[in-house]
């Protein structure tokens, strides 16, 4: 028996109850932030979606169509770059969102990427027709560059197979050279007369 009359076992046994729940309290609570977090994303998105519809963005838009070039084992190639922006005076442009379109033959790609105030990506949407895979859309989440979670369809991704971790890689690269090709674009208009 332990000082406080109670047997060491349950004494034990009351330790590591506390521990447990403890523990599964901590992964309650970050579960639910989590929730929260991609919740405010979501709502953002859906925000910059709403101010898309309405043109209350700026859009600029780069096409690559090479037209009578051909490619081989390809049908057509065609790539469409949607940068959708604010502006938070005359000067200062902030990126919200870019829609990536890409065709190549039958293969279709939809890529939506949503920018953080801060020029970091936060949300990104994928939406793909490619047989070699077997998604047709994922959706990721991050938060201050690493990964919130990750939805395939409807599911949520608790795996971390190497594919979606080179997904991951690939998607927030992408994004950071988009970012980089639209703010050097937009120092242009900073530097053009009134």
């Amino acid at each position: 028996m332990s000082s406080n009359n109670v047997p060491m076992y349950l004494s034990r046994y009351f330790s590591l109850s506390c521990a447990i729940w403890l523990v599964s309290g901590l992964v309650c609570l970050t579960n639910a932030q989590e929730n929260e977090q991609t919740s405010t994303i979501l709502n953002k998105y859906l925000g910059i979606k709403e101010a898309q519809q309405a043109e209350k963005l700026l859009l600029s838009e780069f096409r690559y169509e090479p037209g009578a070039l051909k490619f081989p084992n390809v049908e057509g190639y065609h790539r469409k770059e949607q940068y959708y922006s604010s502006f938070k005076d005359k000067q200062d442009s902030q990126l919200e969102l870019v829609v990536l379109q890409i065709d190549s033959g039958k293969i279709h790609y939809h890529i939506e990427l949503l920018y953080s105030a801060m020029g970091e990506l936060v949300f990104c949407k994928e939406n793909q027709n490619n047989p070699n895979f077997n998604y047709t859309e994922l959706r990721f989440f991050f938060q201050e560059g690493k990964l919130l979670c990750v939805y395939e369809g409807n599911a949520i991704i608790t795996s971390s197979l190497l594919f979606y971790q080179k997904k991951i890689q690939f998607l927030q690269v992408t994004a950071q050279n988009l970012y980089d090709k639209f703010m050097h674009y937009a120092s242009f208009l900073k530097m053009s007369p009134d």
